[in-house]
């Protein structure tokens, strides 16, 4: 399946990259035996900008092909991209293909149709870093300061192996066709410093992998909402002393490791049960590997593990990761209007309503309506709480208020709003689990973006229907006041169309 990408990579790719030709430069193939199994690895050089654009940068990769491949031959196959650890880095590449992740991909594409991809291994030079950081010091804060040459001349590589255009190129000097690349099915995996990597990599182009694997490491806890746009699994030693795991406390906030940065993403998460985001699955046990439904995965190895027995090791210590993997597809990308008037609305004679765009209300769920001030309106008629309903002799006033927000116990996809007349303007913007926006507002208009109805049980003015659809599932939505004055919008109800808690990948 080919896409066609409109995400820009953070810093390098929307700049700095962009700006340099990039070139391929062969390099001598290297061979290597796994499990009885010959693995050829073609090998070459990546020349582009550097992450800062003053000048150039090169990485050395490795390219595993199935034993079969001829180009342009096959229906599109996924692509497999691992991040190594620190012990790894150098000028030998043979320490990168040797490692036992980029072997087991490997050898599952030549020996199980099912795990048929590409695997790309690229090399970080000897004292550098994927990302900026410490890895002892857990989550941290992505910035410019820490996206790395290496880290940025990885992202330029994807995007040239993906690209047709360079296809000449690519056929001289690895012997593929960008075409045979699924772009749907990219996926990065890796492992302690690499690990550092995969987390950077997925929160640095949310919707550009279809899933993730990070075995010991962290990331960066200024991205919690892009990181959760991509199907993630992280497996770490409960007793690690490289890369410590440790969960939030009063004297520590942000933790450290894998643990860290899955409580920021669930306050309520800890290593003892799955919550609704989040699924703890059990390294022993076969039977709970996880599926296709569960989009945020932990598991945890306990002591006795060390940090580079789980690092090294984790493709094998744990079961279900390649049918988990592999099971993933970036949904397509459909262009859906953010805003727009209510297709259809109905209710009884008493008010009540009865269905929005043909959904029973049983299927929506009910809003928190709350404001920043208190209603100006001393009516009990016009207290939030009567917004909280589906009944249209109720209302909730936000007149004068410079906004108010309505939150939801679970994710929507689709916010129904009804208010009177219909007849305000102002913007919509989504918010996240913790109540903070999320993206940028969208605008609304008076009158354009409205249903009308012939319902009038409230103060016998038109009940006036408007949808928002959120850019990924929200928490919950906040109405800000137009630019040119207060905001009059007068909730009648708010309701929204539950959705998973992560948006859910095609089925293959």
């Amino acid at each position: 399946m080919r896409r066609v990408f409109t995400v820009g990579v953070l810093w390098c790719v929307a700049s700095a990259c962009l700006a340099q030709e990039p070139t391929i430069t062969p390099r001598a193939d290297l061979s290597d035996t796994y499990e009885r199994v010959d693995l050829s690895w073609t090998v070459a050089r990546f020349t582009a900008a550097n992450a800062a654009g003053t000048g150039t940068a090169t990485i050395e990769f490795g390219l595993n092909v199935p034993a079969a491949y001829i180009p342009g031959t096959i229906e599109p196959i996924p692509l497999v991209l691992y991040l190594h650890g620190a012990g790894a880095r150098g000028s030998n590449l043979s320490k990168v293909i040797q490692r036992q992740t980029p072997r087991h991909f490997a050898l599952q594409s030549q020996t199980v149709p099912e795990c048929e991809a590409f695997v790309v291994a690229p090399q970080v030079p000897s004292g550098q870093l994927w990302a900026n950081t410490p890895w002892a010091n857990g989550p941290y804060e992505q910035t410019a300061a820490t996206y790395t040459d290496w880290m940025c001349l990885t992202d330029g590589l994807m995007d040239y192996l993906i690209d047709p255009n360079n296809n000449a190129a690519l056929v001289a000097t690895l012997g593929i066709d960008a075409n045979d690349i699924d772009t749907s099915r990219l996926y990065v995996v890796g492992d302690s410093m690499g690990a550092y990597g995969t987390w950077d990599a997925v929160a640095c182009r949310p919707g550009f992998y279809a899933a993730a694997i990070a075995a010991s490491g962290s990331g960066p806890k200024n991205k919690l909402e892009d990181i959760r746009q991509t199907p993630f699994w992280a497996i770490h030693g409960r007793t690690d002393s490289t890369v410590p795991n440790a969960l939030p406390t009063t004297t520590d906030p942000d933790g450290a490791g894998s643990l860290g940065m899955l409580a920021l993403i669930d306050p309520s998460f800890d290593n003892t049960a799955s919550t609704e985001l989040i699924t703890l699955d059990d390294y022993a046990k076969s039977e709970d590997d996880p599926n296709e439904s569960d989009t945020l995965i932990y598991t945890e190895l306990p002591a006795g593990y060390s940090h580079g027995t789980v690092a090294m090791e984790w493709t094998t210590l744990v079961s279900g990761v390649d049918a988990w993997l592999f099971s993933y597809t970036v949904p397509e990308e459909v262009e859906v209007p953010p805003v727009g008037p209510i297709e259809s609305l109905e209710a009884d004679a008493s008010g009540m309503i009865l269905s929005i765009n043909g959904i029973d209300v049983n299927d929506l769920v009910l809003g928190i309506t709350t404001f920043p001030n208190p209603p100006k309106h001393a009516d009990p008629r016009y207290h939030a709480d009567k917004a909280d309903n589906f009944d249209l002799s109720d209302g909730a006033s936000g007149d004068d208020q410079p906004y108010f927000e309505t939150l939801f116990a679970m994710p929507v996809n689709t916010v129904f709003l009804v208010e009177n007349n219909g007849n305000d303007s102002g913007y919509f913007q989504a918010l996240d689990t913790l109540g903070n926006p999320v993206g940028e507002p969208v605008a609304f208009t008076k009158h354009a973006d409205y249903l009308k109805t012939d319902y009038r049980f409230f103060l016998n003015q038109q009940a006036s229907g408007i949808m928002f659809t959120p850019p990924s599932p929200a928490y919950g939505i906040r109405i800000i006041q137009p630019d040119d004055g207060p905001l009059g919008f007068d909730a009648l109800s708010i309701s929204g169309i539950p959705a998973p808690v992560e948006i859910p990948p095609n089925r293959r």
